[in-house]
């Protein structure tokens, strides 16, 4: 059986998720294409969206089933200022995702039921099956870690929104969790736009590495003594998976999916005292030491407990066969 991955992703979160999702199907005897044109084919998973009209609509002449897996709504562009460009693309792919969902896709799979609870709010329930199936990543053996001499907070995000929130959340946790001698500095890898400015959060200790390859990360996963989520409503970020799965607890606020992943005492996932819709800067930044110290003073138990969740939930293998039921592969 053949399906077919549209459009094909590039680098970042979702391109990396394809990827894995590609290899375990793969492995498992399934042909894989990126042209919605080839034949036979057996089903077709929609990664967000796409413009290319006539190849969706030759598959649905050809009865083709079609999957969307669906992302957030783009909505930072609606609440701080950008470019006029950012503003008029973000609103184009929020047209294109709409329009894939209404009219093309047979069955819609949300990464988590915080984006599936979003677009209903947004734009209603949709008409077509849909379920809700977490990401997954790729799982090594179970270790105990040892606690790192020189701690370091990690943030691991595709693209660092340094808007006033963020800002806030990054410059409070690293000084809370210095001040407490928990970390001796923060590492913040993902590209930075242009537009964002970066002066509001220079600190000492505070480094910005951009975008690096995935094996570096995992390289500082074993040096580091917890991950900051610094992403606001994220849908289902891959970052904080991979960290768990590394034995490496997680730090952040209740939005978006974050819930959802870290469970108790697996990290420490803090109340939002603010509206994260409105980037207001949450009120009660001090938490983000305090919640610090908790995992610091069971660290070998947040550690274990966040690779067991990650095992038990969060297993690419796992994900691969919900994905292959959707498309009735």
């Amino acid at each position: 059986m053949r399906v077919c991955f549209y459009p094909r992703v590039g680098s970042g979160g979702p391109g990396a998720f394809q990827a894995r999702l590609a290899r375990v199907l793969q492995a498992e005897g399934l042909q894989l294409t990126y042209d919605l044109n080839e034949r036979p084919l057996h089903a077709v998973l929609i990664f967000a969206a796409t413009r290319h009209w006539r190849g969706l609509e030759r598959c649905r002449r050809d009865g083709i089933p079609i999957v969307q897996r669906l992302d957030g709504i783009n909505w930072i562009h609606r609440v701080h200022p950008v470019p006029p460009g950012y503003f008029v693309t973000s609103e184009l792919r929020n047209v294109l995702l709409r329009l894939v969902r209404a009219r093309y896709a047979n069955r819609i799979i949300y990464q988590s039921d915080f984006v599936r609870n979003w677009w209903h709010r947004w734009f209603g329930p949709s008409p077509r099956p849909e379920i809700v199936i977490h990401n997954g990543v790729p799982l090594g053996p179970a270790r105990e870690r040892p606690a790192p001499e020189a701690p370091v907070l990690l943030v691991v995000e595709g693209a660092v929104r340094l808007d006033h929130a963020s800002a806030a959340i990054l410059r409070a946790a690293h000084r809370e969790l210095r001040a407490r001698e928990l970390i001796e500095r923060t590492l913040v890898f993902g590209r930075v736009p242009s537009f964002f400015h970066m002066d509001a959060v220079r600190e000492e200790g505070l480094e910005f590495r951009g975008h690096v390859a995935a094996e570096e990360i995992a390289g500082w996963q074993g040096r580091a003594v917890m991950q900051l989520s610094l992403e606001l409503n994220p849908p289902c970020p891959n970052s904080v998976i991979e960290a768990m799965a590394a034995g490496l607890p997680v730090l952040g606020y209740d939005t978006g999916a974050l819930t959802e992943l870290v469970h108790a005492d697996e990290g420490r996932v803090l109340p939002y005292a603010g509206d994260v819709w409105k980037l207001q800067a949450p009120a009660n930044l001090e938490e983000l030491g305090e919640g610090g110290l908790r995992i610091a003073h069971d660290w070998a138990g947040y550690s274990h407990r966040a690779q067991l969740g990650a095992s038990a939930r969060h297993d690419i293998t796992q994900t691969a066969s919900c994905y292959r039921e959707v498309l009735g592969l």
